[in-house]
């Protein structure tokens, strides 16, 4: 454990040094899409989980779930580090529907398996948006 929080420390020195902002001053979270045409209005929970199939857009606390024909933005209550990473997600919900303080389990294997680390993320759910990836981004708005 501690070499894992001093490996963290030196990374984040290091992006200190070769950033001209502060990590303070980045926009996190659901927040950076703010304006985006794609962020739809906020929702409590989605229902029917077993039909969510997939995932996408993954950040260190964000992360697009599909479905057949919905997909959502889920924001996480802290950086899950390696959800950016993640070859495979499960979501952890007593019930049929998933809400705020339940949890998605990022794993950085294919098979959902513990790595040779100390195993999965277990990240706390702090919002969830429904999300139209159809839409075209505000930079792609930009550009043309």
């Amino acid at each position: 454990m501690k070499r894992t929080i001093l490996f963290a420390a030196a990374m984040a020195l290091t992006l200190v040094a070769c950033t001209t902002a502060s990590e303070n001053d980045e926009v996190r979270g659901i927040a950076k899409y703010e304006g985006d045409p794609r962020l739809g209005e906020e929702v409590d929970k989605i229902c029917f989980t077993r039909n969510i199939d997939g995932f996408t857009g993954a950040t260190k606390d964000t992360v697009i779930l599909e479905s057949v024909n919905k997909e959502y933005i889920v924001e996480v209550e802290r950086n899950c580090y390696n959800l950016r990473n993640a070859m495979g997600v499960t979501l952890d919900t007593g019930l049929s529907c998933l809400s705020k303080f339940d949890h998605i389990v990022v794993y950085d294997t294919l098979v959902g398996g513990p790595a040779a680390g100390p195993g999965p993320d277990r990240c706390a759910i702090k919002s969830i948006n429904k999300w139209d990836g159809k839409a075209k981004a505000v930079t792609e708005i930009a550009d043309g």
